[in-house]
């Protein structure tokens, strides 16, 4: 492989997101300085080393799909720890709003009673339930790629001879 085929693959790991600004540097001053885990090597262990490298990257790319979320309009992302519980703190202020009016309403403040809270009420509850276990099913995708992340990281380190993997920043939001 060509220092520019090497160079236009990290181009394209960056792009798809696999790859941080700073892991692409690294990994370009590598590429450029010619990489100790390529030195000494023969031209068959170098073949080897970067197709274990290629797969592995093919192979979290392909874990890494499970992890993302679709939005209603089919865009996927990655899920995020707040976009859940901000999702059920909104749905929850107006669902205490109906609550403290159908209280009142059942307890004489109001002595006409609508039924068509009791509608609302159930629908809201409803609704509620679906946000509830969005925001549970984005948690857990988020928690989950928190753990497969850093031995992905992990693993690559080692394919490319470091003794210890690059230490990042957990993703918080």
């Amino acid at each position: 492989m060509t220092m520019s085929d090497e160079l236009q693959k990290l181009e394209a790991l960056l792009q798809s997101g696999t790859l941080t600004p700073e892991e692409f540097q690294l990994a370009k001053q590598r590429v450029l300085e010619e990489s100790p885990v390529t030195e000494g090597m023969g031209e068959i262990e170098e073949m080897k080393a970067q197709l274990a490298l290629i797969q592995l990257e093919r192979e979290w790319e392909l874990e890494r799909q499970k992890y993302l979320v679709s939005t209603r309009y089919g865009v996927k992302r990655m899920p995020t720890l707040y976009v859940g519980i901000v999702a059920v703190l909104v749905m929850l202020c107006p669902g205490l709003v109906i609550v403290f009016v159908e209280f009142f309403t059942r307890y004489g403040i109001q002595s006409n009673r609508d039924p068509s809270l009791k509608f609302f009420l159930l629908a809201y509850v409803v609704i509620l339930i679906g946000v509830i276990w969005s925001a549970i099913r984005e948690i857990i995708k988020f928690d989950r790629y928190q753990k497969a992340h850093p031995h992905y990281m992990r693993r690559r380190s080692e394919l490319l001879g470091q003794n210890e993997p690059i230490q990042f920043e957990p993703l918080s939001n």
